[in-house]
């Protein structure tokens, strides 16, 4: 196959797609392969005035009017084809909810249809998949309580709640700062919001953040179908095979003890669809995945108490009824194999027990989220962190 085909204006487009899940350690993925592979990520901006990451998320195809400008538009901010044998884009094109009523319904068909067949047959498409209930207490306090981060159909449109939270901690410490974008720990306990809805049975719309002359509030935000739904990995995944034709599921607890062999495995799959993987030394290769401590100022402290210390009996089983029948499809496809999937670790693999396991509720006997220690502790919790925040904050 001619490389040309991902030479577009003289930049190299990726042949390799991360689609998620979000909170589920796509970052440590994307950060080894850049640093111990000779993968290259988007190294330019778009800037259009709304969310991208350079060196990981593009935010493209689900973003309509990035994707209306077309492929060369989307070339335009990775490396040129002499500087890159091969690319990759780590942007979690991910939604939360059934109709799909957001800026990602078409995401997945905008990519097919603007790279075309030839190029698909030659494209590797993965999704690193972790267990949903952790994911769903690490996405709430890094985005529903620090960012509050809404969704809307045209990118990213937030509603912060932080700066009552540092005035209240200014009040606290009698301290005066300036900052730009504080993220700080919520003041509402995780186990306290999902009890909220498994209480109600709230259902929210799902247009909180579009834009308009009535704005949510920031706890408005807190979506069950963003923070739990994007856990039901089963309509992403049916998704993505439907529309590309094949897909790679790994693993994240077998990908964080394993980094190594499962990138290797990965990158195989690219090179056996026609990909240069370039050359690095192997023993540059760790086993363990690699962790970021990110040290802007406004960088999230995304510590937390424990899922079970963070958790009710009366949440686990509201959060059970989004996720077991997603949960038993994920098992299932990881045990069948079908035409199309890749699973690694394969059932071959003397690790493969991992596949069964890992979508796993905590015990119910474990948890202990009920009365007022878990509030306590939250809250101790949340005062030593605002404090770490405040004084990297001054450093910078």
């Amino acid at each position: 196959m001619s490389t040309d085909l991902f030479c577009v204006n003289g930049h190299r487009l990726p042949q390799l797609f991360l689609l998620g899940a979000e909170k589920c350690g796509t970052t440590s993925m994307a950060l080894q392969m850049k640093g111990q592979y000779g993968l290259k990520a988007n190294t330019g901006r778009f800037g259009d005035g709304t969310f991208e990451d350079v060196g990981k998320e593009p935010h493209f195809f689900d973003i309509v009017k990035r994707a209306d400008q077309g492929i060369e538009h989307y070339a335009s901010v990775y490396p040129t084809c002499e500087e890159a044998e091969l690319t990759f884009d780590a942007s979690p094109i991910i939604f939360a909810d059934k109709e799909e009523q957001n800026s990602y319904e078409h995401s997945f068909e905008r990519l097919a249809e603007m790279y075309g067949p030839e190029r698909l047959k030659h494209t590797t498409f993965a999704m690193l998949l972790c267990n949903p209930y952790r994911r769903a207490q690490s996405a709430y306090y890094y985005f529903a309580g620090t960012f509050a981060m809404c969704q809307g159909s045209n990118g990213y449109h937030c509603t912060n709640n932080t700066t009552a939270q540092f005035q209240e901690f200014f009040a606290m410490t009698g301290q005066k700062m300036t900052v730009d974008h504080p993220e700080l720990v919520s003041a509402t306990p995780f186990h306290t919001w999902v009890d909220g809805f498994a209480d109600s049975q709230q259902k929210l719309s799902t247009d909180c953040g579009h834009p308009g002359p009535e704005k949510k509030s920031a706890d408005e935000c807190k979506d069950p179908k963003y923070v739990v739904g994007l856990g039901q990995y089963d309509r992403q995944v049916s998704k993505a095979m439907d529309t590309f034709g094949q897909l790679t599921l790994i693993a994240a607890p077998y990908f964080y003890d394993k980094a190594k062999t499962t990138i290797d495995q990965l990158l195989a799959l690219v090179k056996s669809r026609g990909g240069s993987v370039p050359y690095s030394d192997p023993a540059s290769h760790e086993d363990g995945a690699l962790h970021e401590e990110p040290d802007w100022p406004g960088a999230p402290l995304p510590e937390h108490l424990s899922l079970e210390e963070d958790m009710s009996p009366k949440g686990l089983e509201y959060m059970k009824s989004h996720y077991d029948k997603s949960n038993k499809h994920i098992y299932d496809l990881f045990r069948r194999s079908p035409p199309g999937l890749t699973t690694i670790p394969d059932q071959s693999s003397s690790h493969a027990d991992v596949t069964t396991t890992f979508l796993d509720p905590p015990a119910a006997s474990q948890l202990a989220a009920e009365g007022d220690e878990p509030k306590r502790k939250h809250a101790g919790l949340r005062r030593r962190l605002l404090r770490q925040w405040a004084l990297r904050a001054g450093a910078h």
